[in-house]
């Protein structure tokens, strides 16, 4: 997907839309995206506050991007805690009432052991800039693959195993600094999270402002609703659901 195929930005209206900010981890390489313009980050880890955290979702792709004009995934979940499709999937493009005896629940289903199913989270990040205080006029969003969501190694610890951590200490995401870094024990993108300091009062502040502002929920906050002659797109994003950036509790 090109930074100009950037599907968030064509589902949402004009009078609702926001600043497009977005962080990419292809090719472990972290790249900032501020509508369409990308610049890339000479860093191999970033310094944010965690202000939101949508539900993980879960999303199917019949075919590969762009082999038929396609928009939208052909099944998905918001909210995989459900366990069922999100109520706008097409009757005709269900894969299943129930996604966990689904076909495409099923290891190796997708390439490789993987699931053709496969979940993410949407996070909502705010950066610290080259003097190491919050950007606040820049709210970003990062798309976490599954492979940095589930993973229960304690010396490199996966978002719900950094949140089950935090959890355990009554500390919110959005109270502290959190470092994201790239495993590079692995060849594919996949990222560790790591507790750095506590935010002083005026940051803390500052995180919670932005937390409680309507933006940083459009942010994170996307649903499809596709019409019946809506082609289906096998790209990259995914469904995700209001959150308050607390912390992910383990279901």
């Amino acid at each position: 997907m090109t930074v100009s195929e950037d599907i968030y930005d064509k589902f949402i209206s004009p009078s609702s839309q926001v600043k497009s900010c977005r962080l990419s981890i292809r090719d472990k390489v972290f790249r900032k995206i501020i509508n369409g313009k990308e610049e890339k980050l000479d860093q191999d880890s970033l310094q944010v506050v965690i202000v939101k955290a949508a539900s993980i979702s879960r999303m199917y792709y019949a075919e590969k991007f762009g082999a038929s004009g396609n928009t939208i995934p052909t099944c998905w979940s918001a909210d995989c805690r459900t366990g069922v499709p999100s109520p706008n999937v097409l009757t005709q493009h269900k894969q299943n009432p129930h996604c966990f005896d689904c076909k495409q629940n099923i290891k190796g289903s997708g390439i490789g052991n993987s699931l053709a199913c496969g979940f993410k989270q949407r996070l909502g990040v705010v950066m610290l800039n080259e003097e190491g205080n919050l950007d606040a006029d820049n709210v970003f969003r990062l798309d976490v693959p599954a492979n940095s969501i589930f993973p229960k190694d304690p010396k490199k610890l996966s978002l719900r195993g950094y949140g089950k951590v935090l959890s355990t200490n009554k500390t919110r995401l959005a109270a502290l600094i959190t470092e994201i870094r790239f495993d590079n024990e692995v060849d594919i993108p996949k990222l560790v999270f790591k507790p750095l300091r506590a935010l002083e009062q005026a940051e803390v502040e500052t995180a919670f402002r932005i937390q409680k502002d309507d933006d940083t929920a459009k942010l994170v906050k996307l649903d499809f609703k596709p019409q019946v002659n809506t082609p289906v797109n096998t790209d990259s994003v995914f469904d995700v659901v209001e959150g308050e950036g607390v912390y992910t509790k383990e279901t």
